[in-house]
């Protein structure tokens, strides 16, 4: 049986990914999307670039402001191709700075997932989304609980993994933690650049929910162990990006 999915993204490179790889799967009906307009906190005003900015330097910043909308579209036409597509297949596109205003609450009721997906998505998801009748999921590009947070590829690069992950885990209302329910790992391969391994990861990340849907939760070997080691990681700072910079590339 075909799960009907609404999915909370990015207008980006990352989410067309996504939606592209939902929409070839047989599992799923996509039946509608909301775009994340927050930049930094509640905002998505001017300022809460210049904070963003101000974290993290011009050239991590540069990065983020080409892969995601408006300039996205500029550099990345399948960003604009993804929303003609949906157009097309009838499923709606809505945007929000928060996606728990009344009236976005109203719309996911009416359209009665079975799954509510959250993938490259930066609003932490709470109540009263959290009781809805569907499975509230997250894809989460790093392997939990050692690398929660952002840009989690990147801190595995800057710690020297060899394999790098991704996680399918329930949500709960604090950033990565809920039930973890599968996971994948895969050898770094040193010729790939940041963003060739996030498309790759992403789409391996639709691949895994497809996988939960089919065959269930999957053990999780030494996740009592490893919670001890369990780490948060914010934005990266300049010394990060030098770090990171000497291991890999971004493009």
């Amino acid at each position: 049986m075909r799960k009907k999915v609404v999915l909370f993204s990015g207008e980006s490179v990352f989410g067309s990914t996504i939606i592209n790889r939902l929409l070839n799967k047989q599992s799923f009906d996509l039946i509608g999307v909301f775009y994340s307009t927050r930049v930094y906190k509640k905002s998505s005003s001017i300022f809460s670039f210049y904070q963003v900015l101000s974290i993290t330097g011009m050239q991590y910043y540069w990065n983020i402001v080409k892969l995601n909308a408006p300039f996205a579209k500029l550099f990345y036409p399948e960003v604009t191709r993804t929303g003609k597509v949906c157009r097309q297949n009838g499923i709606p596109i809505f945007y929000a700075s928060d996606v728990h205003w009344p009236a976005n609450i109203e719309i996911i009721t009416q359209l009665k997932p079975d799954i509510i997906l959250s993938a490259y998505f930066n609003q932490l998801i709470k109540e009263p989304i959290l009781s809805f009748p569907a499975e509230v999921l997250n894809i989460h590009p790093g392997i939990l609980p050692e690398y929660r947070g952002l840009d989690p590829l990147l801190q595995q690069i800057i710690h020297g993994e060899d394999h790098l992950g991704m996680t399918l885990h329930r949500v709960d209302e604090t950033f990565d933690t809920g039930e973890i329910l599968r996971q994948k790992t895969m050898l770094r391969d040193k010729t790939k650049s940041l963003f060739e391994l996030y498309m790759e990861i992403w789409e391996q990340g639709v691949d895994m929910l497809e996988d939960y849907i089919r065959f269930g939760k999957q053990p999780i070997e030494n996740l009592t162990e490893r919670q001890q080691r369990s780490s948060y990681f914010s934005w990266p700072t300049p010394k990060d990006v030098q770090i990171f910079l000497e291991k890999n590339r971004f493009f």
